[in-house]
């Protein structure tokens, strides 16, 4: 693993003028159960990595007749919580359906939507993959019995890896989301097309959802 370096979200401004004039290859951290392994591969190699965890919302609120569930909730909260439960239920099941309670305690419901492919082709650092923009798909010639078969790209045949990203978009979840210079609400759907297409160019991280 890359050595890098971790610093708290209070830190950004201060550290901000360094950081362009070192041109460091910083990531956002939250659970990490997703990064951390990307990491390990050598697939990220960020410089640094700012620790968010302090600066998103961890509530799940009912506000105008929606429910918020906010970036930072975790998602062994989702599967308990009782607003969940009552308007929501078929997150619960896509929740408790993914990964083992261990990573469900570490895991943020922004990260989750935020995850990387599990394509073995995304994993393997030697082959032409949308690691590289423009370097293209391994997966659309070779061995892509798992991967989508409507809704891909020439860039990119992978399909999301979140249960919970499913559900969501069966329940017309919005995002809200921000980046350097906008927030923006944007339907679930479409966030995830841009995200699978151009993830290098989405340098945001999730801030609420709004689920009707």
């Amino acid at each position: 693993m890359q050595h890098h370096e971790t610093i708290q979200f209070y830190k950004i401004k201060k550290r901000c003028t360094n950081r362009k004039r070192k041109k460091e290859n910083a990531q956002f951290i939250a659970g990490g159960t997703n990064l951390v392994d990307l990491m390990k591969k050598n697939i990220a190699t960020p410089d640094a990595l700012i620790d968010i965890t302090s600066a998103l919302s961890d509530k799940i609120e009912i506000k105008n007749n929606s429910t918020h569930i906010g970036a930072m909730v975790r998602n062994s909260a989702i599967a308990t919580n009782e607003i969940i439960l009552a308007k929501n239920p078929l997150l619960v099941k896509a929740v408790l359906a993914g990964a083992s309670p261990q990573i469900r305690n570490m895991a943020s419901t922004g990260g989750n939507l935020l995850q990387r492919t599990r394509c073995p082709y995304f994993y393997d650092i030697t082959t032409p993959c949308k690691r590289k923009p423009g370097s293209g798909c391994s997966a659309l010639n070779g061995h892509n019995r798992m991967n989508a078969i409507i809704g891909y790209s020439e860039q990119c045949v992978a399909v999301h890896p979140s249960d919970l990203c499913v559900a969501l978009a069966a329940l017309n979840a919005r995002v809200y989301i921000s980046d350097k210079k906008i927030n923006l609400l944007s339907s679930l759907k479409t966030f995830t097309v841009c995200q699978v297409i151009h993830h290098n160019w989405i340098i945001i991280y999730l801030l609420m959802l709004s689920l009707h």
